[in-house]
């Protein structure tokens, strides 16, 4: 036996474990995160890559003809039907409020990680092509609730639900500005408005306070998460009660008086 192979492959081992360790801790000496929350890290900035890619695609590719915006909510419209797809299946159906205030499940923060790479993606482009600072106050609120879910498992449920009643309005939402940015003010355009108004009503009227009351009475559910539903739910009445004012405009003649006054 040579010792000194012996000792050679000994300290190559020590230094390949010491090398393991280090590469392991430096995220949790510097952010206090496990393996399993890096790779989901990870595939959150895929998510983003992804959507980014997408845009760009779309922007200066096939929709080169139309705005930035048209292309970034073609991208939105996607994530509508993905996150709402993946969301409901994991509602519990059965008994959807019941579990409102337990850490997130390892699926429920893949469904969250995937909101939250797109909510990064659109915050980033928005900064560019938009100038609301209420959109882009939306925008960090959402990234900050759906990071306490999915990479700290923090009311992974509550949120799960909240995309559910949220996103189902969304595909209407966006198709209402694509179809105003195409000019296109028929039939379609109406039937769109009727089922946003009404799904609208149905998810954030009837049904979100119901899940706010269930989150900010649960002892377990995160104070931010609170207070973003409680919030969430009031910017959802004054939508509500400004759909409700253009509607009441409308059935008095509001719009044939406006085209006489242009008219003239």
């Amino acid at each position: 036996m040579d010792p000194f192979g012996v000792l050679a492959s000994w300290k190559a081992k020590v230094l390949a474990t010491e090398a393991k360790a280090v590469q392991n801790d430096w995220y949790n000496g510097l952010f206090n995160l496990d393996a399993d929350q890096v790779e989901l890290l990870k595939f959150i900035g895929s998510v983003s890559l992804i959507g980014l890619t997408l845009f760009l695609v779309l922007r200066f590719v096939f929709l080169r003809h139309l705005s930035a915006d048209f292309s970034n909510r073609v991208v939105s419209i996607m994530h509508n039907f993905v996150a709402l797809s993946y969301s409901a299946y994991l509602v519990n159906w059965s008994a959807p409020f019941a579990e409102v205030g337990r850490a997130s499940s390892p699926m429920e923060s893949k469904a969250l990680g995937i909101s939250l790479g797109y909510f990064t993606y659109d915050f980033l482009v928005c900064l560019f092509i938009e100038d609301d600072i209420t959109a882009h106050l939306h925008h960090v609120a959402s990234i900050t609730g759906l990071f306490l879910g999915s990479v700290f498992k923090q009311g992974g449920y509550e949120l799960i639900v909240c995309m559910v009643i949220a996103e189902s309005t969304g595909p209407m939402m966006h198709l209402h500005y694509l179809l105003k940015e195409l000019k296109h003010e028929g039939k379609l355009a109406t039937y769109n408005k009727i089922a946003f108004s009404f799904v609208f009503f149905v998810a954030r009227i009837l049904i979100g306070p119901v899940l706010v009351y269930h989150t900010v009475t649960s002892p377990t559910s995160p104070l931010f998460v609170k207070l973003s539903g409680v919030a969430l739910e009031v910017v959802s009445v004054f939508w509500f009660y400004k759909i409700v004012r253009i509607y009441i405009y409308k059935l008095r003649g509001g719009s044939k008086k406006a085209k006489g006054k242009k008219d003239q």
